[in-house]
């Protein structure tokens, strides 16, 4: 029972009552029944916004909204599940992000050969490009991020885009957010 009272609220996490409340220890209240992922961790420790770290966090567990998960849950039917570039293909974030033309675009023009079980892996993808380990995930999230905005573009607006004009939009993004590493750059 939850006594009303006329003090402010608190918000608080179950498994965490002592600490206060923070939107960084939500994932891993998330987690708290789950082995702690390692590798996943890597995801909070980027210097990209939040939006995009939530987006990789959803990605790496396999929970974003694609069409192919939405009909798993019953929200769409299966005729209505297929990639709007690729009309019989189910789109699944391994679509998306590797197999769709619209992504594999983007790779070839940057000469990354990402296989199709890695867009889960970020870390693992575009080692060729010998970035600094300091970034090279941040990058790579970033392209990812881009492929997905793209994709919504399609579904939502109606609006296609160039290989070309993602990895511009990439690197428009490392500009804007080029102060959050320049900060940091003796770590």
């Amino acid at each position: 029972m939850v006594d009303i009272t006329d003090a402010p609220d608190r918000r608080k996490l179950i498994d965490r009552p002592t600490l206060p409340f923070t939107s960084k220890e939500v994932p891993r209240s998330l987690q708290c029944n789950q082995q702690q992922d390692l590798e996943a961790e890597r995801v909070w420790q980027t210097r990209l916004p939040k939006k995009v770290q939530f987006f990789a966090w959803l990605l790496h567990h396999a929970r974003l909204n694609c069409r192919a998960q939405l009909h798993r849950r019953n929200i769409r039917r299966a005729e209505e599940s297929c990639c709007e570039l690729c009309p019989q293909l189910l789109e699944d974030d391994d679509h998306i992000f590797t197999r769709c033309p619209q992504a594999s675009a983007v790779w070839s023009l940057l000469t990354i050969l990402p296989q199709s079980t890695n867009c889960r892996y970020p870390w693992l993808i575009g080692k060729e490009l010998l970035l600094p380990e300091a970034v090279h995930l941040d990058v790579i999230l970033m392209i990812l991020w881009h492929l997905w905005k793209a994709r919504n573009a399609i579904i939502f607006d109606h609006q296609t885009s160039t290989a070309k004009d993602i990895v511009l939009k990439v690197v428009h993004d490392m500009d804007r957010w080029g102060i959050r590493y320049k900060h940091h750059a003796d770590d």
